[in-house]
């Protein structure tokens, strides 16, 4: 079972959460203030396998000094929390994933977290992060007509292949100021779809994302075919704000 530390003074959603995730097989150890959260990790490290921050804990930013205080001695696994909606990527370098705090995100961030878990992104001590080899994960568009992931032809349905290429070349679409470029949430990429006259018929009003998250998936799958445990790092989710493509090379982050 692998041990969250939650760092979140809002102590019903910390409870909520951690209780969320109980159920989906993880354990969690809740702190409600950064030099308890801080020390916390210090003392406990080795049993430590991923950590939810509060970005805005104590209402204050030492939220942001925990991160970089964590991210100096580990390479630990670190979801930023934030009730904002935008994200300030420079402020919060050094993360694994932004998270939007709300009830609807949290089963979002159960199953991913879970997907994670089961490609070994999380491992039980610092030591075993940094001699796991690194997975090859080399995603390639080849002649805007097809990908290939380690030089192998990477084959998708039309709609996953329309998604993967969005998330690819990054096209410019109507965002909220404070989302970066590189992310895509379910309702850009079903409205970008929705521009496809060709999928007319598969019922792709840009209000119905339900379906995304299955395309989502199916892109992952495809590549974890070919190159296992290289979906989940080459189509990253940072829950409550949307997508990214971290092999394009467009990319601000690289897997």
């Amino acid at each position: 079972m692998k041990k969250i530390l939650i760092i979140e003074d809002n102590t019903s959603f910390a409870y909520q959460l951690a209780t969320i995730l109980k159920h989906s097989g993880f354990e969690s150890h809740i702190e409600d203030t950064c030099e308890d959260g801080l020390s916390y990790f210090k003392e406990n490290e080795e049993d430590i396998d991923l950590i939810l921050l509060d970005i805005n804990l104590e209402e204050k930013e030492c939220g942001l000094n925990v991160l970089k205080n964590i991210r100096s001695m580990s390479d630990i696994w670190i979801g930023v929390m934030t009730y904002d909606e935008t994200i300030n990527e420079e402020k919060a370098e050094g993360r694994s994933a932004f998270i939007r705090k709300n009830s609807d995100i949290v089963s979002e961030l159960t199953d991913d977290l879970k997907v994670l878990s089961k490609y070994g992104v999380f491992s039980q001590n610092n030591k075993e992060r940094t001699n796991k080899t690194e997975l090859e994960c080399n995603l390639e568009l080849v002649d805007n007509n097809y990908f290939s992931i380690n030089s192998t032809r990477l084959s998708l349905p039309p709609l996953p292949y329309t998604i993967l290429h969005m998330l690819y070349t990054k096209p410019e679409v109507g965002k909220d100021t404070g989302i970066p470029a590189d992310i895509y949430s379910a309702k850009h990429i079903q409205s970008h779809i929705a521009t496809y006259e060709k999928y007319d018929y598969l019922n792709t009003d840009e209000n119905d994302t339900g379906k995304i998250r299955v395309h989502i998936k199916t892109i992952r799958d495809k590549i974890n075919e070919i190159a296992p445990g290289c979906g989940i790092k080459i189509i990253t989710n940072d829950p409550g704000f949307g997508y990214r493509c971290t092999c394009s090379p467009l990319s601000t982050k690289k897997p």
